[in-house]
């Protein structure tokens, strides 16, 4: 499972073009002249449709991405791109109301589908540390490259309409190929749909769901408040652009004028500079700017004359590119499931939508007053959003939600997200006593001395739980990416071997007698299995103590291994035999009995494991780790478990047989 940069590569720039090229810039400022000058439909009906399209695809927005999450991103968001294609094919080739109920109809379906679907997509292609920049980047660049083509669909429109209508369909469609051709690798694999990793549910930690409810509402606010603000705005500057007559010239070019300068300056609230000066602070500060702004914005545009409607509309264009990326890495950022990322931000923006038509509805009843009235209303609105998402996001910066994670062991696990941070999210392990885990941390202080094993390492919370909490609380840098147990488990024997943990525990040196004392390593806890292993093998490593396939994390051809609170000095073959001989590793004996063979080989020459009967070793350890499970309270688990081992232990006494 070698990381192929040349796919990353290649998958990016597929995604790069689909990006610009799904634009509407071609037909935004001629669309409504189109259908209500060309086609005849009245501007009551145009406006009454669109209206209803926004709600049906508000109304799909969930359980199409819902859909997504089950059948891929890709799919969905090519499906979607090759709907939206069809909905200005229909525009092109219609006349009348006909024309226009079709296209509204396919479009509430593409936009039903292409919600979260993108954002999702990108996520999957490049790693947490570059989707930031990525996101912030390509906005940029859309706005920017995007622009001319105001004045190519005005001149489009003037000449050839229906072909420019053509023109935008092909854009889409071939925006659809783009990613369609999308490779996705194993970084994309899902996890068993039985086997959450996060879960929102649980009484463990009730005042940390608490605060992630109250920090993903935050969130909804934001983005509602926003999105609104631009759609309003974006109607009253073509209000305005109407009303200025400049000699003999179209209005339709000053319309195209003013969303040309408007993308420029769009562009400039997701450069670079503006990404990374943004990343120096907290997101409270960001939310105080990006309000201010909007604030001062919306009183500029209240004023009614030309400079200060000028400085207004400069300000809502550098708002629009700035809010956008910013809040919706922070959605991605402290979303609760990787593989529900398209229903996650679905939820959010189905949210967002309904918070966004409320302002708009209360600024519309004063826009009869005249657009001054709407302005005041933004204004006042702008206020009230302060006062309750800057709280929302404070008490957010310990918001924790359980994840979920079978096995016998006593402490809890928890994801602890920072909502006022760009830190990505902590993985928290609770203890049942303190003992537990400084013995944990004792452990952590010397694996860089004793073992060239991957693990996952610590981190320092920027705030932490409560005092009492954090003396028996271990925190962690959450690796974002599966353990062996999420992989399906046709993949998780070539997931392991495409990994070089095979290799680590077979290069694992002797610990001498010296070393062992003066490092103060425990042993590893004496079980039915390391002392089977201590009769067989001599060889004294620093092993794991518990290496299942939910312990090993995988992310392309790297691995980290977690839970080393059983770690201590035992026999080499005591985590060999763990991990090749796991029940829910999906491989035949031989196979098994290979690996074990080329580990063997790696022992000490004067070690009992290298002259044993492989199959009579294996068959003993097999006999002890059932043993170990018959032990253990968990009766349930414990007893399956147990028949796993005895049917691996069946099928080598079957081969055994064959063989002679």
């Amino acid at each position: 499972m070698v990381r192929d940069d040349g796919i990353l590569k290649r998958n990016l720039t597929l995604y790069r073009v689909f990006f610009f090229l799904n634009c509407t810039a071609l037909v935004m400022p001629v669309l409504p002249l189109w259908w209500t000058q060309g086609m005849g439909v009245s501007t009551s009906t145009y406006l009454g449709v669109l209206a209803m399209v926004s709600m049906g695809a508000l109304v799909l927005d969930v359980p199409f991405s819902l859909l997504a999450d089950k059948v891929g991103n890709k799919r969905t968001l090519a499906v979607g791109l090759g709907i939206f294609s069809l909905s200005f094919l229909f525009a092109a080739t219609g006349d009348g109301a006909e024309a226009f109920y079709r296209y509204a109809f396919t479009n509430t379906l593409a936009e039903g589908l292409l919600s979260g679907s993108s954002t999702a997509l990108l996520r999957e292609i490049v790693d947490e540390k570059e989707y930031r920049r990525e996101l912030f980047s390509l906005n940029n660049r859309y706005y920017t490259y995007t622009s001319a083509l105001f004045f190519v669909g005005v001149f489009g429109y003037l000449v050839l309409p229906r072909l420019l209508l053509v023109i935008q369909s092909i854009m889409l469609m071939l925006a659809c190929f783009f990613v369609a051709s999308i490779r996705l690798g194993p970084s994309a694999q899902k996890r068993k749909a039985h086997e959450p990793i996060r879960t929102l549910t649980g009484t463990e930690s009730v005042p940390g769901f608490y605060r992630y409810v109250i920090g993903a509402f935050a969130i909804c606010v934001l983005f509602g408040f926003f999105n609104g603000l631009m759609q309003f705005q974006n109607r009253t500057i073509q209000l305005l652009a109407s009303e200025i007559v400049v000699g003999d010239i179209n209005p339709l070019w000053i319309s195209a004028a003013l969303l040309f300068a408007g993308n420029i300056l769009t562009s400039l609230g997701v450069g670079k500079t503006a990404e990374q000066s943004m990343q120096q602070f907290s997101q409270v500060t960001i939310t105080f700017v990006l309000l201010g702004t909007a604030l001062s914005a919306t009183l500029l545009l209240s004023l009614g004359s030309g400079i200060a409607v000028f400085v207004g509309y400069c300000l809502i264009c550098i708002l629009k590119g700035a809010y956008r990326a910013e809040y919706t890495d922070l959605a991605v950022r402290v979303q609760p499931s990787k593989e529900h990322a398209a229903s996650w931000l679905s939820i959010i923006n189905s949210a967002a939508c309904l918070i966004a038509a409320s302002i708009n509805l209360i600024a519309s009843y004063f826009a009869n007053s005249g657009i001054w009235g709407a302005q005041i209303v933004w204004a006042i609105a702008a206020g009230v959003v302060a006062l309750v998402s800057v709280p929302s996001l404070l008490a957010a910066r310990t918001a924790c939600l359980t994840a979920g994670k079978r096995g016998m062991s006593p402490k809890r696990s928890f994801l602890m997200f920072d909502f006022d941070s760009h830190e990505p999210p902590l993985f928290i392990q609770e203890y049942p006593d303190a003992r537990y885990r400084d013995a944990l941390l004792a452990n952590y202080g010397l694996l860089e001395e004793v073992t060239t094993l991957s693990y996952a390492p610590l981190a320092k919370p920027r705030h932490r739980l409560g005092v009492q909490r954090n003396q028996r609380t271990v925190y962690f840098r959450n690796m974002a990416c599966p353990s062996l147990a999420e992989l399906m488990p046709g993949e998780r024997a070539s997931a392991l071997c495409n990994t070089e943990l095979l290799s680590d525990l077979s290069s694992r040196k002797n610990l001498d007698t010296e070393l062992r004392m003066e490092s103060g390593l425990r042993p590893l806890p004496d079980t039915n299995l390391s002392v089977a292993s201590s009769r067989l093998c001599t060889c004294q490593v620093f092993c794991h103590g518990d290496m299942n396939l939910g312990n090993v994390l995988v992310d392309e051809d790297k691995y980290y291994l977690v839970d080393w609170d059983l770690a201590g000095i035992g026999p080499r073959l005591f985590d060999e035999f763990s991990l090749v001989f796991h029940p829910d590793l999906q491989m035949d004996v031989s196979e098994r009995l290979s690996l074990m063979n080329g580990l063997r080989s790696r022992h000490d020459s004067d070690c009992p494991f290298r002259h044993k009967e492989l199959k009579e070793a294996m068959a003993s350890l097999l006999e002890a780790k059932m043993a170990d499970c018959v032990s253990w309270d968990d009766g349930a688990f414990a007893i399956e478990l147990k028949e796993a081992y005895d049917n691996l232990r069946n099928d080598l006494t079957e081969k055994g047989r064959d063989e002679s």
